[in-house]
């Protein structure tokens, strides 16, 4: 379930959605976020300076509320939901 969840996510973040999802962070709780990668809901400050390919074993987006990247291994992944 954790790989069609992960790739669920990086087809929605590719299409440039922004991808409401919830994951357990490293220290054990679990955290809502909404991301995206399309740089037109992020600040142009936060625009990535170069571009590096994606390791399959973790799913990176700009985080809406955050206001910042998040990262994160794909099986820390326990939803998602298109916003």
């Amino acid at each position: 379930m954790t790989q069609t969840l992960a790739k669920t996510a990086r087809v929605r973040l590719s299409n440039g959605d922004l991808v409401r999802l919830v994951f357990r962070k490293k220290d054990g709780t679990e955290r809502e976020a909404v991301i995206t990668r399309n740089l037109t809901c992020i600040p142009v400050d936060k625009h990535p300076k170069f571009v590096r390919a994606d390791h399959p074993d973790y799913i990176c987006g700009f985080d809406i509320g955050k206001g910042d990247w998040i990262r994160f291994h794909k099986d820390a992944l326990l939803a998602v939901n298109l916003t």
